[in-house]
């Protein structure tokens, strides 16, 4: 039961909203105004509401300019990216060489400067995916590279360069200041859900793998706190030639 209302109160307590106009076309519904809460539900979740309020306004760190969602690059992808393999390095201890959240894995548009919540990273990944840190060699990075390119471009973590010619459809990729060598053997780190196949990377399901035992939004939440004062540029990770 514990559990039932946690999720409840994450799902419809915890959360801002987002809102764009797509349609402005109005329709009107009577209402009744003298419908009241059922008593007996407010009381058995106010407990675990106040309780959760408390946490999801606790204050982790500083955002010093807002982070945003965009193609190919983007402040909140970079941040996103940076953080994993942070947490990652930390736990691995072998070599990392980057990392890879998917564009769609960002579940918010922004997030606004000024004290960082533990809403704030809730609402930027909600869902119990564990990062792991998979093992690939160049000629499975170039097909990976290919594919998130062709989707318009996913964050990728500081050291990672991508620049896309689209005259030529020849695109350069560059690890850790050395152009990727197809013969060469990489790690990466990336959701469980990719490693899995989601979003179209059936290519990774049989690649060797290590788990690291942790919570996508928790390595964000330590990342947070670990640095205080966020500061996300712009770096051109991501590039038209």
């Amino acid at each position: 039961m514990k559990k039932i209302l946690l999720l409840i109160c994450i799902v419809f307590l915890g959360c801002k909203s987002y809102y764009q106009v797509t349609d402005n076309n109005a329709q009107f519904y009577l209402t009744d105004n003298e419908l009241t809460s059922d008593s007996e539900i407010e009381e058995m979740i106010s407990p675990y509401r106040d309780k959760l309020n408390k946490k999801m306004g606790e204050v982790i760190g500083t955002l010093e300019t807002e982070l945003t969602k965009d193609q190919p690059e983007s402040t909140l992808g970079n941040f996103v990216a940076d953080a994993i393999l942070a947490s990652a390095k930390k736990r691995y201890s072998k070599q990392v060489d980057f990392s890879l959240p998917n564009y769609g894995g960002l579940r918010v548009p922004y997030i606004k400067a000024g004290d960082i919540t533990m809403s704030d990273m809730f609402e930027l990944m909600p869902f119990d995916n564990k990062l792991v840190i998979v093992h690939l060699n160049g000629a499975d990075v170039k097909q990976l590279f290919d594919h998130i390119t062709g989707l318009g471009g996913w964050p990728i973590s500081k050291g990672v360069e991508i620049r896309l010619d689209t005259l030529n459809q020849k695109n350069e990729y560059i690890i850790n200041g050395e152009d990727l060598k197809l013969n060469n053997k990489y790690t990466f780190c990336v959701s469980d859900y990719i490693a899995n196949g989601g979003d179209n990377c059936s290519f990774l399901k049989d690649k060797k793998r290590d788990d690291l035992n942790l919570l996508f939004r928790d390595a964000l939440i330590e990342y947070v706190k670990e640095n205080k004062i966020i500061n996300v540029n712009l770096e051109k990770r991501t590039s038209y030639k």
